[in-house]
């Protein structure tokens, strides 16, 4: 049993709030600590859904190894997809965006500074495009907003029938679904 400062042992844990981050803390302190102690998870029928949307930043890999839960099994099962980055719009004002992609922006070329520096530098003298444009995760989130607006649709839905399609054709990755639909044009 876990014991607090002065000896007492520990026999109940409250989680205080629901919502994903208060089902979350349960089911991991259920999934490691369950038969040590007793769990109670308390939420509030008062308050409402913040409505952020059900995503996770990269770093929650590691709950899933943490959990012991299959990552591809439960991104199938869920028809789940990869967050790619935040979009935040009129961000230092009116008709300003900034992209925080989960990804690497741009290759380092020097131990000295990140690509980082090296943009603003050539930023400076009027070369480069934009910094988003050195990021992977920030161009496939662009395609598919280009996609839907092509469609005239919602990217949730692109998202979604993507999802549907790579399911159907067991593909792990865009780039592995390109593959194979490449491969069965050329007779492969």
């Amino acid at each position: 049993m876990p014991k607090r400062s002065g000896g007492q042992t520990v026999r109940r844990v409250v989680v205080a709030g629901g919502g994903t981050a208060g089902w979350v803390t349960a089911t991991a302190l259920v999934r490691h600590l369950g038969p040590l102690i007793d769990i109670v998870l308390v939420e509030s029928e008062e308050i409402g859904t913040v409505g952020v949307g059900e995503s996770t930043v990269p770093t929650f890999r590691g709950f899933h190894n943490f959990m012991g839960i299959d990552e591809a099994s439960f991104m199938s099962a869920s028809r789940s997809t990869f967050k790619l980055g935040i979009e935040f719009e009129n961000w230092a004002r009116v008709g300003d965006r900034y992209i925080h992609p989960f990804g690497t922006v741009g290759k380092s070329w020097s131990w000295m500074a990140d690509f980082h520096h090296f943009w603003l530098h050539a930023r400076s003298k009027g070369l480069g495009g934009e910094l988003g444009e050195y990021c992977l995760e920030w161009v496939a989130g662009e395609a598919n907003k280009m996609i839907a607006y092509q469609l005239g649709s919602s990217m949730r839905t692109v998202e979604h029938h993507r999802a549907r399609i790579m399911d159907k054709m067991q593909a792990g990755s865009l780039p592995q679904l390109v593959r194979m639909v490449l491969g069965r044009r050329d007779g492969g």
